[in-house]
């Protein structure tokens, strides 16, 4: 894997990587020239992209109110085809990706019976690869993060929910804390607590990264690309969005979305699929019009189109880099 090719959770570093990059490189990003090899469209998604998202199966047992499954059905269980799945294994060994992928979306990945199976798939194709899934940890005990480090899973990210219906409380998250750490047997870490916003913390089960957080999102969260009407954004953005360079995104069904805040059960979202893991190879997803395209509109400093005019996902862009994306812009 190319060593330049920022793997951080966050993506913190991932404009100064990008903009860093000479012009003719950036602008094989941002055009769909019909000359470009194959190679050069597997360097460009080599080079950019830091994490892939997978959802493996549909089912969530929880339906939180900043969230899509609230209003669409996801108590439904629906698994990924095991032909797609195998498909895109060979694929992620084929182009030799090494870097983030995590396997969820919109669904409880611990309610995938064939979980662990899929874990040790990814690992045998590509070893160095960073598995990892986000979880409400509702099925975590020590029997099943052990099974899970055996299956090779690097990261885990449990988010501890409010109860339904209640909105977010400090000493009723705290709580939450205490509960999950007495039902995995561990005593109740030390706690970044943030009152009213989030409380967060980080540890390691054998050689998994366990990090426990609680979020205020219902005050704080993201519309998901409009699905969501209460957190919908009353300012239009402006800023850029680096998800649509770095993310590759797939549904339980094969498709592929610009970044993981699409609902893919949601017509609207419907409209803006990239393409298919089971017709075509990710790399050639990447380097399509329609990807490109919307790399181009994320890049600069201006007004975003909907379903991006209501998203209030965080982005580190400089204003000072303004100038050098508009002009990157302009040379397209």
């Amino acid at each position: 894997m190319d060593n330049t090719t920022p793997g951080s959770s966050t993506g913190l570093k991932y404009w100064s990587h990008l903009l860093a990059e000479p012009d003719n490189a950036l602008q094989k990003l941002l055009t769909c020239a019909p000359d470009m090899s194959h190679a050069e469209k597997l360097s460009l998604f080599r080079r950019n992209v830091a994490i892939i998202n997978i959802e493996t199966s549909s089912a969530c047992n929880r339906f939180c109110s900043y969230c899509p499954d609230a209003t669409y059905d996801r108590k439904t269980q629906i698994l990924m085809d095991p032909a797609l799945w195998q498909r895109f294994v060979q694929n992620i060994e084929a182009i030799r990706y090494e870097q983030q992928i995590s396997l969820n979306l919109y669904n409880e990945p611990m309610l995938d019976p064939t979980l662990n199976e899929k874990i040790a798939d990814l690992k045998r194709a590509s070893p160095k690869c960073i598995t990892k899934f986000s979880s409400n940890g509702d099925y975590l005990n020590p029997q099943t993060l052990d099974q899970l480090e055996l299956a090779g899973l690097d990261q885990i990210y449990v988010t501890l929910h409010a109860p339904p219906g209640k909105p977010y409380r400090d000493p009723q998250q705290l709580e939450a804390f205490a509960k999950f750490f007495r039902r995995i047997k561990l005593a109740l870490p030390e706690l970044d607590h943030e009152p009213g916003v989030k409380i967060h913390t980080q540890l390691q089960w054998g050689g998994i990264k366990l990090v426990v957080m609680s979020n205020n999102w219902a005050e704080r969260g993201n519309d998901r690309a409009g699905t969501v009407i209460s957190l919908k954004k009353r300012i239009a953005r402006t800023a850029p969005c680096m998800r649509v360079f770095r993310e590759f995104t797939i549904s339980h069904l094969g498709e592929v979305f610009p970044c993981c805040q699409f609902f893919p059960d949601a017509p609207d979202s419907k409209q803006h699929v990239l393409g298919h893991v089971g017709q075509s190879d990710m790399v050639e997803i990447y380097s399509s019009p329609s990807a490109t395209n919307w790399r181009k509109s994320m890049l600069t400093f201006s007004a975003k189109a909907r379903p991006c005019d209501t998203c209030s996902d965080p982005d580190n862009a400089l204003p000072e880099t303004s100038v050098r994306r508009l002009a990157l812009s302009g040379k397209v």
